[in-house]
């Protein structure tokens, strides 16, 4: 894992430290070296001394999960205890080809990494790149592992039990794998799409193949109840049926992605995780401390034209896309999620198999889905600690305790009127709310359309959106043209005033501001100055910087629905458009006029190209 040399003489002393992640020998040993030798080139009063401190340390649990600068930290940390006065004394060489001073140096390193950067600080530690090594250390390490990593390699077995479910209630697949180092992952997947018990088992043991082909398994083992499907895959039945022969042939092009695939057919007693996870959607089987990945798969596999990955979660989740940028470098087809998902990365970052977000208020705030979240705002409502709070303050508390979604205060906004006015009181007529973004559209909407409740909005928060008060939504320089007239050599005075107004002044296509789509509120407007409203009769200067914290926090739900309003804006005037042109089709043979100029010189109209 580590060693150091240390050469004294008159001059003084300095420690060289080389580090790597992780341990190759299969002995585990700790012993310490000291050889004193005579320089030839000195005077015999100079004793060299060369203490060598080798440490070995076995990876256990979570540690084999670091990452590889992590490991190299840890192996660095775990040298530094051991021969702690050595590292005291003198000043330390550290020799590396990771970037150990950014990961142990950056301002931003959080978690593990910030208490061992803490640790180590009180050392005179130097990081440097290694040098090249000999030729005979090269081939020594290289003979004394070769041997070791073939045998790792083939002691890598990976096992997945598979079930299918099939009800006309709704129809789910189960999938336990267990991987290489013991761990066990659950899966529980629902399709939309109907099914058949032998075809349900063809879809969950598919399922578990792609998973398995999405880890990088090499040699599996597929246990499941279905004797059936089992004998299909062994030749041992004959294949009636033109359906399950699909099933059958999709299953051998996934096959040959792995080195070795055994299949076994064993007792439903002993598959009874499998058959809990498939059942997971119609009764809670498993224990609730069970951590369990839910999916979904929209088609049958038949209808697929290659092998895919599944996408983890119930549908794509809103983070997928920006945790393959992050992780793979991989960006979407299309040009303006692209652009997006670039905006998003750089606030966001990987660490710990976790996907972070950078708040105002807090370092980091944890990535989850819209189903966690909305079972997080369940608990913190209406749980054993609950306090049935306000959506302001569970909002608060959700970005207290270091969580993020985009669409969190829709979400909290659904769940209190859902169980605080309906649950209590009985369904309402009419609500009657402000412009806010969390009343408008999402899951609000979907509660009042869904229970027939009447949705209306008040005109005393926003009333630029609700048109009472008037604004121009006219172009900068038709704006100036307005101001300037009659003194247009003037027009530098007005610049600012024009630019405010366009700026506070709410888009047709978002219902937003550009002023809002930056900083996540409207602007105070002059005739709110004059006339006062709710907003500014309510303000409290002690809690208003907080109020703007967490509107920065929602920041992102109000862009995302600005984006959408402005499709559907787009798509509203392209169809309009349509309507006044009649559509003509051009087919290869058909006559059609040609612009003069395009002709040529002593070519007319008519003749032929």
């Amino acid at each position: 894992m580590g060693g150091f040399r240390t050469e004294m003489g008159s001059g003084g002393a300095e420690t060289a430290c080389c580090c790597s992640g992780s341990s190759t020998n299969p002995r585990y040993f700790a012993k310490v070296t000291m050889r004193p030798d005579l320089n030839p080139n000195l005077n015999f009063r100079f004793l060299v001394l060369k203490p060598v401190y080798f440490v070995s340390r076995v990876l256990r649990d979570a540690e084999e999960r670091y990452s590889t600068v992590e490991k190299a930290a840890y192996a660095l940390l775990i040298v530094a205890r051991k021969p702690r006065p050595y590292f005291q004394a003198h000043p330390v060489v550290v020799l590396s080809e990771l970037p150990l001073k950014k990961a142990l140096g950056s301002l931003d390193v959080a978690g593990r990494l910030l208490k061992w950067a803490i640790e180590l600080s009180e050392y005179d530690i130097t990081y440097a790149p290694k040098t090249s090594y000999k030729g005979q250390v090269l081939a020594d390490f290289v003979i004394e592992n070769t041997g070791r990593i073939e045998k790792r390699a083939q002691e890598t077995l990976w096992t997945v039990h598979v079930d299918g479910a099939a009800s006309d209630r709704g129809s789910g697949l189960g999938v336990q794998i267990k991987g290489a180092n013991g761990e066990i992952f659950y899966y529980a997947i629902h399709i939309t799409f109907k099914v058949t018990n032998n075809t349900a088992e063809y879809e969950a043991l598919l399922a578990g193949l792609r998973l398995l082909e999405a880890v990088g398994a090499k040699r599996i083992k597929v246990l499941m109840d279905s004797q059936l499907v089992i004998c299909h895959i062994l030749n041992q039945y004959e294949v009636h049926d033109p359906v399950l022969a699909k099933y059958l042939e999709k299953v051998r092009e996934l096959v040959i992605f792995f080195d070795e695939a055994t299949f076994e057919h064993i007792p439903r007693s002993q598959n009874e995780v499998a058959n809990a996870l498939s059942k997971l959607e119609k009764q809670s089987d498993l224990n609730k401390e069970t951590p369990v990945i839910t999916m979904e798969i929209p088609q049958a596999s038949i209808e697929v034209p290659s092998p895919q990955v599944l996408h983890l979660g119930a549908t794509l989740e809103w983070y997928t896309p920006i945790w393959e940028y992050l992780e793979l470098g991989k960006l979407p087809s299309d040009n303006l999620a692209a652009r997006r998902i670039k905006r998003w990365a750089p606030e966001c970052t990987i660490m710990d198999d976790q996907l972070l977000k950078k708040g105002f208020r807090r370092p980091w705030l944890q990535c989850i889905s819209e189903s966690q979240g909305r079972k997080l705002i369940k608990e913190i409502h209406e749980g054993i600690c609950g306090s049935h709070q306000s959506p302001y303050n569970i909002d608060k508390r959700i970005e207290r305790e270091g969580y993020f979604w985009p669409t969190m205060r829709k979400d909290m906004i659904a769940d209190f009127v859902r169980h605080n006015i309906v649950y209590r009181f009985g369904i309402p007529h009419t609500i009657i709310s402000d412009n806010g973004r969390q009343f408008i559209g999402g899951p609000f909407q979907d509660l009042c359309d869904a229970l027939g409740i009447k949705s209306l909005f008040s005109s005393v928060s926003h009333p630029q959106i609700n048109g009472l008060v008037e604004v121009s939504n006219r172009t900068t320089l038709e704006g100036l043209k307005k101001k300037v007239e009659g003194t247009k050599g003037a027009w530098p005075d007005f610049l600012d005033e024009v630019l405010w107004s366009y700026n506070t002044t709410p888009r047709k296509a978002t219902d937003r501001s550009p002023f809002a789509m930056v900083y996540g509120m409207e602007a105070v407007t002059p005739m709110e100055m004059i006339q006062p409203t709710l907003r500014t009769l309510t303000y409290d200067r002690t809690r208003n910087n907080e109020k703007k914290l967490v509107e920065l926090e929602a920041i992102y739900e109000l862009r995302e629905e600005a984006r959408k309003k402005m499709a559907e804006y787009q798509r509203k005037m392209r169809r309009a458009f349509d309507k006044k042109v009649a559509p003509r089709h051009f087919q290869r043979g058909d006559w059609v006029l040609r612009s003069v100029e395009a002709t040529g010189k002593h070519i007319g109209k008519l003749d032929p190209a």
